[in-house]
């Protein structure tokens, strides 16, 4: 009996890695997402991307990587469509649900501006009452509604969230001085919005706090033995300078925890 459910263990867990897309694969879904994910020549290219293939083959093992819109990326995760997410940050409800590597890059979420505006971000006071745009729903947009009650707790005029579910929308609204003063965003990705799109009236006004980000691997789906087997091969290329080398030539850094 004790053999059989040896067995029955291990057929799971080879599964598991056999997934829907065949062989021994890890699969991800991501979303739009420059300089981490974007799609080039129906190829996801990106920073992101470039990482998972180098643990992937690091490994030994294939991997499949699509980019959808971030609702329906996350669903398939869920549903173990696929074994998991990247570049995603951090929180509560994820982390019920999803196994996370090690952090992998280091980021700021920070307000941009139009470059008229004198802003210089560094406290909660400096953005009363402004018109702020997000993409949302997010790890962004949820920060951004956590600032607004600190400043409500605190008697600060609050500012005015405008939700959007495309950040490069939002960045043109601001750079044509419509509807929003200032957008919230991903330091990284606000800057190759505004470079991609030629965008000559935003400026960046000041980071509002350091965060990481990391890929998530499910934890319904995905062993704890293949998130501790991707963590040691990450670390083994850190060490040798490959995911420096990669972030470098996007313009990133590396997480220094």
């Amino acid at each position: 009996m004790k053999l059989c459910s040896l067995c029955l263990v291990i057929l799971i867990l080879v599964a598991t890695l056999h997934n829907e897309a065949g062989g021994d694969t890890l699969s991800f879904n991501t979303q739009d997402f420059p300089p981490f994910s974007y799609e080039k020549q129906g190829r996801v290219e990106g920073a992101g991307a470039e990482i998972i293939r180098a643990v992937c083959n690091k490994m030994q093992i294939s991997c499949t990587i699509r980019l959808l819109p971030w609702r329906r990326a996350q669903e398939e995760a869920k549903k173990g469509k696929v074994n998991g997410l990247f570049m995603i940050g951090k929180n509560k409800v994820r982390e019920k649900w999803l196994y996370f590597s090690s952090p992998i890059i280091e980021t700021q979420y920070g307000f941009f501006v139009r470059k008229n505006d004198n802003l210089n971000y560094q406290e909660l006071s400096n953005i009363a009452g402004y018109q702020v745009g997000v993409y949302g729903p997010s790890n962004t947009s949820y920060t951004l509604e956590t600032i607004k009650s600190q400043m409500l707790k605190q008697e600060i005029f609050p500012i005015k969230i405008t939700f959007l579910p495309d950040d490069i929308g939002l960045f043109k609204m601001l750079d044509k001085g419509r509807v929003i003063e200032s957008v919230f965003s991903n330091k990284a990705v606000g800057f190759e919005i505004i470079k991609n799109n030629n965008l000559e009236r935003i400026r960046y006004a000041g980071s509002y706090k350091k965060l990481y980000y990391y890929v998530g691997l499910s934890k319904q789906y995905t062993p704890k033995s293949v998130v501790d087997s991707f963590n040691n091969r990450y670390f083994e290329l850190c060490s040798a300078g490959v995911i420096g080398s990669i972030l470098d030539r996007f313009e990133l850094e590396k997480a220094s925890l």
